[in-house]
């Protein structure tokens, strides 16, 4: 789908400035040769990611501090996290995390019992988007993300991270907020 075929009157760009509307995240997705769990998974991430956004648009956020860092081979990717936000991050920022992962802890929320109920994959996969949010409760950093990985055959599976997701090669990207006073 090329951009400047994008209906100017589509509702969901009614509030966008320009820039936005050239955003890839914000454009409809093109979902190829995906089968129909692919398409949700995504479908779902896209969601979480527009949803997280509304929710910002709703404060006004300063940037702070970038940091891009390499994440050591058979680090665990949540307590990693929480390290360099002890280090660097005062309240609150969004981060991106691509690689691969050894082994990793996901999580699906069960409605009814509500709680996570986790589950392991042991394979090493691709991290094909890893994407949170960092605050700060009871004075330390908590994490919370939704991550998608990929196996070798290009089966998707994801859900909200856990620790003892093991990295094997990856790279973070951290962006902190501030409330703009």
């Amino acid at each position: 789908m090329e951009r400047d075929k994008v209906a100017p009157k589509d509702k969901r760009f009614a509030r966008l400035n320009c820039d936005e509307r050239n955003n890839p995240a914000l454009q409809p997705l093109q979902f190829g040769s995906f089968n129909k769990q692919q398409k949700r998974l995504l479908q779902a991430c896209r969601i979480w990611l527009l949803i997280g956004l509304e929710i910002f648009r709703l404060n006004t956020f300063c940037n702070g501090k970038s940091i891009i860092e390499t994440i050591p081979s058979g680090s665990d990717l949540v307590d990693f996290i929480v390290s360099v936000c002890q280090k660097y991050i005062t309240e609150t920022a969004l981060f991106s995390v691509t690689g691969s992962i050894s082994s990793a802890t996901i999580g699906v929320y069960d409605q009814k019992q509500q709680v996570y109920v986790t589950h392991i994959e042991k394979t090493a996969t691709e991290l094909i988007s890893c994407l949170g949010m960092i605050t700060q409760q009871a004075g330390s950093p908590h994490v919370s993300a939704k991550i998608i990985l990929a196996d070798q055959q290009g089966n998707l599976t994801g859900g909200h991270l856990f620790s003892q997701t093991v990295v094997a090669d990856a790279q973070i990207t951290i962006q902190e907020l501030i409330v703009a006073e």
